[in-house]
């Protein structure tokens, strides 16, 4: 194609140095090699941009089969945990419900476990980092992905941490105490530290329960967006 841009280019350089010509012919011929020229760029640029547009929706659809894979562990990690929170409810219900008077009758088994909220985000980050999430024109799809990865992984990592720190300071206050620990179980102080920190799990396991629901949200848009 730049080939024959070139050779008309050539031509009207050609034609305007034509001494036995007349300038009408000249003009007219001039004319007609331009418009052939603007042809010949129009169709160049159109399918460049055809290929370019081709390019761009091929890496949208590896990305948002890559996606899938990563959303769908995560959404085994949430329900996990929505396991972990449930059982750590119980265990602080338990807590509040015991008195003097019914601690030697309490089967109580007091465990803690550190738990990280492992998600995979390393195919998202590198897209977003090499610039291509303008690519994607499923504007549902995009906000949906936005709005999770930028808004809700961060808030729901952060409410994690938190609640760790908070049930890590309570059961080592338990285990730290050598002596007199069912009087310590029964105090003030544990039970307000329970009641806080069933009132984290409780915000947490919401969350968590929210973002199960947005990542079907978001696998229903891939599915669309991905389908042959």
């Amino acid at each position: 194609m730049q080939e024959e841009i070139k050779k008309h280019g050539k031509k009207i350089f050609t034609i305007a140095a034509e001494s036995n010509a007349g300038i009408t012919r000249k003009m007219k011929e001039i004319l007609l090699e331009i418009f052939i020229i603007f042809i010949a760029v129009s169709i160049s640029v159109w399918f460049h941009n055809y290929n370019e547009k081709r390019h761009q929706d091929a890496e949208v659809k590896e990305f948002l089969i890559d996606l899938k894979d990563d959303l769908l562990k995560d959404k085994t990690t949430y329900q996990r945990h929505v396991g972990f929170f449930n059982e750590d409810s119980q265990l602080y219900q338990k807590i509040l419900s015991i008195n003097k008077s019914n601690i030697d009758t309490m089967n109580i088994k007091i465990m803690f476990n550190v738990r990280t909220l492992s998600l995979s985000c390393g195919n998202y980050e590198g897209f977003k980092t090499s610039g291509k999430i303008g690519y994607i024109k499923n504007k549902k799809l995009k906000k949906l992905l936005l709005g999770y990865y930028e808004n809700e992984v961060k808030s729901l990592t952060f409410a994690q941490d938190y609640y760790m720190q908070q049930s890590s300071a309570l059961f080592s206050s338990i285990f730290d105490k050598t002596t007199n620990t069912d009087e310590y179980l029964c105090s003030k102080k544990v039970k307000w530290m329970a009641r806080a920190n069933l009132g984290i799990a409780s915000s947490v396991k919401e969350e968590l329960n929210y973002d199960i629901k947005l990542i079907d949200q978001l696998l229903k848009e891939i599915a669309k967006d991905t389908a042959e």
